[in-house]
C-alpha cells in the first residue's frame, strides 16, 4: 500500500507542476529530487526495524553475497530503465496514460493481495 501512495505522490507532483506551467522535463526531475528524503527515510526506518528485531545479522550470515549483488544490480538496472521510460512518457505529454496504468496496477495488486493470497 505504501508503494501505491508513493506512486500517486510522484504522479501528482509531476501533474501539479505541469499544470502550474513548469516544463515537463523540469517537473520530472523535481519530483524525483523531492522523493529522495522520503526514500532515504523509509530505508532508514526499515533498517532500524530490522536491526531491533535482530534479523539483519542473521539474514546476512545465511545469504550468500553473490545472489545479493546480482539482485541489487538487476534492481538498479530495471529501476533506471523504468525511470527513463517514465521520463519519455512525461516529456511526450502522455502522463494521463501512465496515471491510468498506475491505477490499474494498484487495483490489481490490491485485489490480489487482499482477496487471493
Amino acid at each position: 500500500m505504501k508503494r501505491f501512495f508513493f506512486t500517486v505522490a510522484i504522479v501528482a507532483t509531476i501533474a501539479g507542476a505541469v499544470l502550474c506551467g513548469v516544463d515537463r522535463k523540469e517537473a520530472f526531475g523535481f519530483s524525483f529530487i523531492l522523493s529522495i528524503p522520503a526514500v532515504l527515510g523509509a530505508a532508514l526506518l526499515h533498517g532500524i526495524e530490522m536491526f531491533k528485531a535482530g534479523g539483519a545479522g542473521a539474514l546476512l550470515e545465511q545469504t550468500p553475497l553473490g545472489p545479493v549483488l546480482v539482485g541489487c544490480a538487476v534492481a538498479a538496472a530495471s529501476g533506471y530503465a523504468a525511470l527513463r521510460i517514465l521520463e519519455r512518457i512525461v516529456i511526450a505529454g502522455r502522463l494521463a496514460w501512465f496515471a491510468l496504468y498506475c491505477g490499474l496496477v494498484a487495483v490489481a495488486g490490491f485485489s490480489y493481495f487482499n482477496f487471493f493470497s
